[in-house]
């Protein structure tokens, strides 16, 4: 039985209609995916900064520092996400998810083919389940199958008991996650972290601590804050510590995912999103979608042989007011006609699953 202290959040007419989700939360799934977009354009693409980067480029290297710490709220957002709604588990939307994750993984290589692009035959597997550029799929499937036994914790918990475990978590990750990091959660590229993600969206969003019902300004300001600290600190460590190690290291810390300025500026930005009530068709169809853009300009046979290599091309060829919007049309490109080629699939999954349907009918 729920706790008395569960809040039933007040929800807009449009949100109230039966098989409609807000808009608002489906926006956000479009942001942080784009996001990622944006952080692997500028971190992993260009590497990063230093002290001669800021002398020689003072502000464009500021611009860039404070993208970076925006941008890399993306991955803890969209685990966040889940939580909010709270995953309700069902082979159907399991076999959909891998089917996405399948079907647009052997549309790269059949365009790659197409246009007389070969592999070695070993590296085809990379193709499909490289973990070092698929390695998202596999914490969120771990997610996706532990999901209700964090739901039936939030639900039938005493809200005290939750709030210990994730103030406990929490510590625990900063700790040995964040500042002496195990080598099983470094940079957060773990499902340990997705766990924390979502049992903290989805106690934000049952219980509505006083902290979280404040307004949309009142939230985007404090992400916006958060979110500069970390540049700053980044920028302060890269240009006056004398030591490379430190630099490195230090650099590292504050664009890991564990980050702890950052997990607070992700659920700042969850909690604008989730005030800003709207209804909208459009959003909610690209949201459907947004994941291929992870699926398909992450792909092993895509990321570094064409996509960094893109961004370098622009980074070094443009300079000025030319530089961030060619970046930004080029990013906007890949969104676009990655969320394309996902209707591909979801033509050919609803017309396999209608085949499928109509066999067990007939059985």
């Amino acid at each position: 039985m729920l706790s008395q202290n569960k809040l039933t959040p007040p929800e807009s007419k449009a949100a109230q209609k039966p098989n409609q989700r807000q808009s608002g939360i489906e926006l956000l799934r479009i942001v942080s995916m784009f996001l990622v977009l944006l952080l692997h354009s500028l971190y992993y693409s260009l590497g990063r900064p230093t002290v001669e980067d800021y002398v020689n480029s003072g502000v464009e290297m500021v611009l860039r520092t404070e993208f970076e710490a925006i941008s890399l709220v993306c991955v803890n957002v969209f685990v966040m996400i889940s939580g909010w709604f709270g995953i309700k588990i069902k082979i159907k939307r399991l076999a959909e998810f891998i089917y996405q994750w399948l079907f647009l993984a052997v549309f790269v290589v059949a365009v790659l083919l197409i246009s007389g692009i070969r592999f070695p035959i070993g590296d085809y597997k990379y193709l499909i389940g490289s973990y070092q550029f698929y390695w998202f799929i596999y914490a969120y499937l771990f997610l996706y199958i532990l999901s209700p036994v964090l739901n039936s914790f939030i639900n039938n918990s005493p809200q005290k008991d939750c709030k210990l475990v994730l103030v406990l978590y929490w510590i625990f990750m900063i700790l040995f996650g964040w500042i002496q990091p195990l080598y099983y959660i470094k940079f957060g590229l773990s499902p340990i972290l997705f766990i924390g993600l979502y049992l903290t969206a989805r106690y934000v969003h049952v219980y509505r601590p006083r902290w979280s019902t404040h307004g949309v300004k009142h939230d985007l300001t404090l992400f916006l804050i958060l979110t500069s600290v970390s540049a700053m600190i980044m920028m302060l460590i890269t240009c006056y510590s004398s030591s490379a190690h430190l630099v490195y290291k230090s650099y590292g810390m504050f664009m890991s995912y564990v980050n702890p300025l950052s997990v607070l500026a992700s659920t700042y930005l969850l909690l604008t999103f989730s005030k800003i009530k709207f209804y909208s068709k459009v959003v909610n169809k690209v949201a459907a979608s947004a994941f291929a853009v992870y699926l398909l300009h992450s792909n092993y046979a895509v990321f570094e042989t064409y996509f960094t290599k893109v961004i370098n091309i622009i980074h070094t060829e443009y300079s000025g007011i030319l530089y961030p919007i060619i970046t930004l049309s080029f990013l906007v490109a890949v969104f676009i006609l990655s969320v394309l080629a996902d209707q591909l699939r979801i033509y050919s999954y609803a017309f396999i699953a209608k085949k499928a349907e109509k066999k067990l009918l007939n059985k």
